[in-house]
């Protein structure tokens, strides 16, 4: 029975981590999404959980398939396995340090026998036995920096005992903590507190039953404590797991209702006080699998007609279903079963277990937290979580693309070249804007040309708020007034210190989710540009040329907020953008009466070399990095038509637009200006 229980335990199934922070009370809940997860290669059809760092950014565990189990750890979305002593020998990875870079369990070490390990840097460490190396061993739980390990081992007398091991990569030291039956008794060691000096799991005593189990480091070496169970000495009791100091231990025991019930131990003056819990309406028996670090959150398994379910515990609340607390809370959980809650996070936050879906389990990981004004809730996976960063690097990447069509005009897009003064003033809608342009020339066929541009830019996903736009260039065209006239330009614009919201977006089992993060932003742009210009016909000019440009978007630290919208808030490091462009223009001018004058005008700009640095750390998923664009390819495009209104004024109407393959969508702004010749 007991080692059935035992392995009730650890088979908490692959799940994703999650962190954040709010503040909550009973009476205002707060849940987020679950997340599932897959497994880590083909045709391993079961995957198992079994260690959660502090930080919920990184779970190991193990996985099986027909002929196989492999240990792994999951970090960033990414799966890793964890070295073995050979390709056909099995191993299991049970617990996992607080930083996620150690974790411990065992490995077989031949065909026939396994011991207990430790895995460092992609290096495993034989921890050996309580005996001779051709004895088993298994590693069942860790303090959190991984210096003291403990689990149970042979000690070659036909019986494991609970052990306690001591050291680092470079190796320790295994003692026995013995038996409450003495040396021809069993224990094992499930649960250790922080520092290493308390350790509790199952214990077969001088009567032959098996029971609960404290045991604490003294000035002796240590000694064990039957902690009983609910009915008395003939009854069964185990510890699975303990708060940070390990004055709140909690597992199973019987009870006096005939059924085995969670139990939560707590060390007082009288030397502690066994408790049942309770399951939650309609549940029989039950076990308590974990509690966070103070031991106010207690999570485990219960049953409940026949099947198992996740139940939560907190004083306040007594025993709940999990799925009921996560329907109440507006999580959907239809589809699946959540099954067993074998783990809870240090804050009491994150809550891990098994889940039955189509017939096969797989892990989930819940957020649920006595808090906000309103529920926090949704399912995702992490599959959606790298689509909706990839989402937002094209977000990215279309604002700065946009941007580029927006600020071309500002450099004369959409007029006759001509080597003459202008001032102009403009506004537009489509993204709000309001600015000016001029141009001075030089009978030499120089002219600089200068402009800027206050706007309210609301793109796809995006918003500019409080961006002013400048610009500079040169240009020299052949100052005569031949047929074709060749022509050369430099400069760039500039927008730096706008203000940038960014619109993350991904699926949930509520529909599609939200998190918007503002930043301040630096949009640049430099290019070099040759061409000729043509006139055809009297009054008209065509002209052509090619352009290399290199543009930047770059931000500031930011992070979106959690809220009942975005359940999987993410952060962000400051970073940049950058692309390389090349781009082929042309335009057609005409004078159409004596006062009606027109252009059109279009360019085709292709991404040479695009890279970005921009990473997300997504909380419940980690760091994801976005999937890098298939070099995208727009066409800028647009038309003016202008009346002149005295002689050297004259009004105009225009329209810009940016269209683009799958990554930059379409964006059009209309507008009026007013120039003016000198």
């Amino acid at each position: 029975m007991y080692r059935v229980l035992l392995f009730a335990l650890t088979t908490a199934f692959f799940l994703s981590p999650i962190q954040a922070k709010a503040d909550c009370t009973p009476q205002a809940p707060c849940s987020s999404p679950i997340t599932l997860i897959g497994s880590p290669a083909p045709g391993y059809y079961d995957t198992f959980i079994t260690g959660l760092s502090a930080d919920a950014s990184t779970v190991t565990g193990y996985a099986n398939s027909s002929t196989n189990s492999i240990p792994y750890i999951w970090s960033n979305g990414t799966f890793s396995p964890l070295p073995t002593y050979g390709p056909d020998l099995l191993a299991e990875a049970n617990a996992i340090s607080h930083d996620g870079s150690i974790i411990v369990g065992s490995a077989a070490i031949d065909s026939s026998t396994t011991h207990a390990v430790r895995w460092q840097n992609g290096t495993i460490l034989d921890l050996g036995t309580l005996s001779d190396p051709t004895q088993n061993s298994i590693a069942w739980a860790t303090t959190p920096d991984a210096k003291i390990i403990v689990g149970e081992s042979d000690t070659g007398n036909g019986y494991n005992h609970a052990f306690r091991w001591e050291g680092d990569a470079s190796g320790g030291t295994m003692i026995d903590l013995g038996a409450l039956g003495g040396d021809q008794a069993y224990s094992t060691a499930w649960a250790i507190n922080q520092d290493g000096t308390i350790i509790a799991g199952l214990s077969e005593t001088p009567d032959h039953f098996y029971h609960a189990y404290r045991w604490q480091h003294d000035s002796s070496g240590g000694s064990m404590t039957d902690l009983g169970t609910l009915i008395g000495p003939a009854g069964y009791s185990v510890i699975y797991s303990m708060n940070e100091d390990g004055t709140v231990l909690v597992g199973q025991s019987d009870s006096s209702s005939g059924y085995l019930r969670p139990i939560r131990w707590v060390d007082n003056s009288s030397g502690g006080t066994m408790t049942d819990l309770g399951v939650p309406a309609g549940g029989t028996s039950g076990y308590a699998a974990d509690t966070d670090s103070t031991g106010n959150v207690v999570v485990g398994t219960f049953e409940k007609n026949g099947e198992d379910h996740a139940f939560r515990w907190t004083e306040q609340t007594g025993p709940r279903e999990l799925s009921q607390l996560l329907n109440d809370a507006g999580v959907a959980t239809t589809g699946f079963t959540l099954n067993q809650a074998v783990q809870v996070s240090p804050d009491g936050q994150f809550i891990a277990g098994n889940a039955t879906l189509n017939q096969n389990f797989t892990g989930f990981l819940v957020r649920y937290y006595d808090g906000t004004p309103a529920p926090i809730a949704g399912i995702t996976t992490p599959q959606a979580i790298q689509t909706s960063a990839n989402n937002l690097s094209r977000t990215r990447f279309q604002t700065l693309s946009h941007h580029h069509a927006f600020a071309a005009p500002l450099l004369g897009t959409g007029q006759r070249l001509e080597n003459s003064n202008q001032l102009s003033v403009f506004g537009s809608a489509g993204s709000l804007s309001a600015g000016g342009s001029a141009r001075y020339a030089t009978s030499s066929g120089f002219a600089l040309l200068a402009g800027v541009a206050y706007a309210q830019e609301d793109y796809p996903a995006a918003r500019l708020d409080s961006s002013i736009t400048g610009a500079l260039a040169v240009r020299w065209m052949l100052p005569d007034t031949s047929f074709i006239r060749p022509f050369a330009e430099a400069g760039g614009w500039a927008a730096p210190n706008s203000s940038l919201s960014l619109t993350r977006t991904y699926q949930n089992g509520a529909g599609t989710a939200a998190g918007t993060g503002s930043t301040n932003a630096d949009l640049a742009y430099t290019y070099a540009r040759a061409g000729i210009a043509a006139s055809p016909l009297p009054q008209t000019q065509i002209t052509a040329y090619v352009e290399i440009g290199r543009e930047w978007l770059r931000t500031d630290a930011y992070s979106e907020p959690l809220s009942p919208v975005n359940p999987f808030e993410a952060h962000y490091a400051a970073g940049t953008d950058q692309a390389d462009i090349a781009k082929f223009g042309a335009s057609a001018s005409a004078q159409l009466s004596t006062r009606v004058d027109a252009t059109l005008w279009m360019s085709a700009a292709q991404t040479l070399a695009s890279k970005s640095s921009i990473q997300a750390n997504v909380a419940g998923i980690g760091l994801i990095t976005p999937n890098a664009l298939s070099e995208p390819f727009w066409i800028e495009y647009g038309a003016r038509v202008g009346y002149r209104i005295a002689d050297a004024v004259t009004v105009d109407a225009f329209i810009n637009a940016t269209s683009g393959n799958a990554d930059l969508e379409t964006i059009a702004h209309v507008g009026a200006a007013l120039r003016t010749s000198f």
